[in-house]
């Protein structure tokens, strides 16, 4: 018996051509090809966003870092600026205490004093109220101690209070006693050297000072007369620190004065208490 064959008709197996394959294979691959772009885009912003939080954790962690820094350098350079002040502190007490270790006893020469001044218990001098508003810049308003000095180291102080104005210093023997001959009527012109409270400033008189260290208004002051350094410094004596140093450009024997302003409050010669 013969072998049977079954034909189906073409229509139901069409054809297919190679383009149209190689349509479909391209439309395949670019498919693939987008899901993979798409898939490594995502991969790709996970990265970018964990490396943004990584970035933020180390730029927080570099701010901490800083403040830490610009904390501890804060706290260095006040440590410093402290102990720098207390340095200087220690070095203007010490000096005030080497200074106020010379103290002699001063006393007010009457027949050298302005006839418009009071004396009281032979140590305190103010402006005879009856004059207290009557300013003469042509007098010589002061008293000059007895004791004058030609060698060595001495220190006194005066108590100035809350006086308007003041002047101390010292002057020499030939202007003292040129001032006792004229009668303390006409100024002071050479030979002396001092410190004058006035306006809410000290300012020096007869000659320039070396140092500037305050203006601040002291209640009692403290004057140290060197004359082997050729130098007259005032102090601050409350405070232990120095106001101003001024050098005595004359090699003589030299007499301190006192001119208490034209107020009507007492200035007074201190007894030292030191040593």
């Amino acid at each position: 018996m013969g072998a049977t064959y079954l034909v189906v008709a073409d229509i139901f197996f069409p054809s297919v051509s190679a383009l149209m394959v190689s349509f479909f294979m391209i439309a395949i691959l670019s498919i693939a090809l987008t899901i993979a772009t798409i898939y490594k885009i995502k991969k790709d912003r996970q990265k970018v966003a964990h490396t943004d939080n990584d970035y933020k954790v180390i730029e927080e962690e570099n701010a901490h870092l800083q403040n830490t820094l610009d904390k501890e350098k804060t706290e260095s350079d006040n440590a410093f600026i402290e102990k720098q002040t207390n340095l200087e502190k220690d070095t203007a007490e010490l000096d005030f205490r080497r200074a106020s270790s010379n103290p002699v006893h001063v006393t007010l020469d009457l027949n050298c004093k302005h006839a418009k001044l009071d004396i009281k218990d032979e140590c305190k001098i103010r402006l005879n109220p009856a004059h207290s508003r009557k300013k003469d810049l042509k007098e010589t308003l002061i008293v000059v101690a007895k004791e004058g000095y030609s060698s060595g180291k001495r220190y006194w102080e005066v108590e100035v209070g809350d006086k308007p104005e003041w002047e101390i210093g010292v002057l020499t023997e030939a202007a003292k006693n040129k001032l006792t001959m004229e009668k303390l009527e006409k100024p002071l012109e050479e030979e002396f050297v001092g410190m004058r409270w006035y306006q809410n400033q000290y300012h020096c008189i007869g000659g320039n000072s070396l140092t500037d260290n305050q203006n601040e208004q002291c209640k009692v002051v403290g004057v140290f007369l060197d004359l082997q350094e050729e130098m007259l410094s005032f102090y601050n004596v409350q405070l232990m620190f120095p106001i101003r140093s001024i050098p005595i450009e004359f090699s003589k024997k030299m007499y301190p004065f006192f001119n208490p302003g034209y107020d009507e409050k007492y200035l007074g010669v201190c007894q030292v208490k030191y040593l």
